[in-house]
């Protein structure tokens, strides 16, 4: 089982000091958090009401699942107005590109940002049904709207021909071991990780 190094490794602001798998994913989640718990402070000190994670139910299309997960939905109390408010990271982990080997699989790791990390696999992706039952256990349970874990949900999961993107939102760095064993599983043997990209 993975497990994250003591946080006192882990300095997210300036870079992680191990290029172990763990450190880099708990930092990248920390950092997340902590600027998600600074926008939701400064939401709640408006005069508006604010709630954290908010499932829509959406179209399939290029998504994996049907539910997304907004950061906030804000209401106005003047006017009743609501809409959703995202968390827009404005830094990451510093870090150089890595690779390291999990099971028979190569994984290369660049930039990493929780809320938007692209698996791209070369060979294209595999059969994602084989996924389902790792994804949907991090995932809201549309029926009965209970979070699948205490630890946080994912918010997003889409994909494309050759590439699965998945916004972890409040889910902890072992919802991104279990994906990355779950797409070991299916015999691929490289991903690479990676949060710059164009949107195609």
């Amino acid at each position: 089982m993975w497990q994250a190094d003591d946080r006192s490794k882990v300095d997210p602001y300036s870079g992680v000091t191990e290029l172990d798998p763990a450190t880099i994913f708990f930092a990248a989640f920390e950092l997340y958090r902590a600027q998600f718990e600074a926008l939701e402070t400064k939401l709640n000190s408006r005069n508006e009401v604010v709630t954290a994670e908010v499932s829509i139910e959406v179209e399939r299309d290029w998504r994996h699942a049907t539910i997304y997960t907004a950061d906030f939905v804000v209401r106005k109390t003047n006017d009743g107005s609501a809409g959703i408010t995202e968390v827009v990271p404005d830094r990451r982990v510093a870090f150089p590109p890595f690779s390291f080997v999990l099971n028979t699989a190569t994984i290369h790791v660049e930039k990493l940002v929780w809320d938007r990390v692209r698996f791209s696999l070369p060979d294209g992706l595999p059969d994602l049904a084989a996924l389902d039952p790792v994804l949907g256990s991090w995932h809201w349970d549309w029926e009965t709207m209970d979070l699948p874990r205490s630890e946080g949900v994912i918010h997003s999961i889409c994909r494309g021909d050759k590439w699965v993107e998945i916004d972890f939102g409040s889910a902890p760095p072992s919802a991104m071991y279990d994906v990355l064993d779950a797409l070991v599983s299916t015999g691929v043997k490289e991903i690479r990780i990676d949060s710059d990209f164009k949107d195609n």
